[in-house]
């Protein structure tokens, strides 16, 4: 098959545009390396939820909200649910901000219930007692991560798309326009290349990015038979949440470390902690698992769309929306693609990374 676009990157970015571009009707070709989807995508918790952290108005916030809307049109696959998301208060001070929180995201018109202990509890009896109050976010709530790339990947094979398994070493330019890409040792022609690579992107020769950044987060999962919230709540400084009907996955940390994929006994440690904070049950229960992934950072906003070269795009530095923005961003990078000149929101624009 001669590709009419090669995407660079196989996790769910990468995914997500291999379905959306082969619905188009365009010849895809998905270079990654093996496993596709095992970097931040499956390292993930898979939550969904744009109110929770980011609630000032603003160009992120309105994507992130968008996004959330991308995901409703798609209720009833790849396991996706919504049943809302928590933000616990857990002494006085914490209670004030989330009034606040709540005042905030009213005057912008979204949906937040303010809680009072005894509500979050009737709601959530595995919570602990210390509650002062919560928010709640209807619209949130979370998608099986792991499984996602697979669904995602399988949808585009059905519609024509091809992966391939290696590393993507350049982006090979000629003039002004893209040519293809170097793969495994072996030059690939294209007229249009979209790289979502990740953390990865810096590293990919004939790009010149090296804005983006990896960004180490680190999760542990208890044991959990049945769990003990059956939403995600955010609180004590990270979050919990339900995962496969077994486990509580806790989660995370933002650590700037380079490449270095380690689990770390401090991390463990500290997610540890905060899980028996917000859920007294797993004091009598140890963590069976710890995994990290590098999230792709630009320092500033995720950037996708046309870059100056002709034919070549990125979807880049999604960071910790990666899975929440993914559909969404591959809607409009094919707008894009196929030559609507404002598809890209203008502050996400990828000829930023051009300088």
């Amino acid at each position: 098959m001669t590709p009419d676009v090669i995407i660079v990157g196989a996790g769910v970015m990468g995914s997500a545009l291999a379905r959306r571009l082969s619905a188009d009707g365009l010849k895809v070709l998905v270079c990654g390396w093996e496993p596709p989807g095992h970097d931040a995508t499956w390292a993930a918790a898979g939550m969904l939820c744009a109110q929770v952290e980011e609630d000032r108005r603003g160009p992120l916030l309105d994507l992130l909200l968008a996004a959330e809307d991308r995901w409703a049109e798609l209720a009833g696959r790849f396991d996706y649910q919504r049943q809302g998301v928590l933000r616990v208060a857990l002494d006085a001070t914490e209670r004030s901000e989330l009034r606040r929180q709540k005042s905030r995201q009213e005057k912008l018109g979204l949906p937040v219930e303010f809680l009072e202990p005894e509500d979050v509890r009737r709601l959530e009896p595995g919570l602990t007692n210390d509650l002062t109050g919560a928010n709640f976010f209807a619209r949130g709530g979370q998608v099986d991560n792991r499984a996602l790339v697979p669904a995602f990947r399988a949808e585009a094979r059905k519609l024509g798309a091809e992966l391939r398994s290696g590393r993507v070493t350049k982006v090979e330019i000629q003039g002004d326009r893209i040519r293809g890409v170097r793969f495994e040792g072996e030059s690939i022609e294209a007229d249009i290349v979209v790289v979502a690579a990740g953390a990865w992107t810096g590293k990919i020769g004939g790009l010149g990015v090296p804005a983006v950044a990896p960004v180490r987060g680190q999760l542990l999962a208890f044991p959990a038979f049945p769990p003990p919230v059956s939403r995600p709540v955010y609180g004590a400084g990270g979050y919990v949440l339900p995962k496969y009907r077994k486990l509580l996955i806790s989660g995370t940390t933002v650590e700037h470390v380079g490449f270095d994929q380690r689990v770390t006994r401090a991390a463990k440690t500290l997610l540890t902690a905060r899980a028996r904070r917000l859920c007294p049950a797993l004091e009598r229960v140890s963590p069976i698992d710890a995994w990290a992934g590098l999230r792709p950072s630009t320092g500033g906003d995720p950037l996708f769309g046309p870059t100056p070269i002709k034919g070549l795009h990125c979807a880049v530095g999604l960071f910790r929306n990666g899975i929440l923005l993914a559909p969404l961003v591959a809607d409009l990078v094919a707008r894009a693609i196929a030559g609507e000149r404002d598809a890209i929101p203008k502050p996400f624009r990828a000829a930023k990374l051009f300088g």
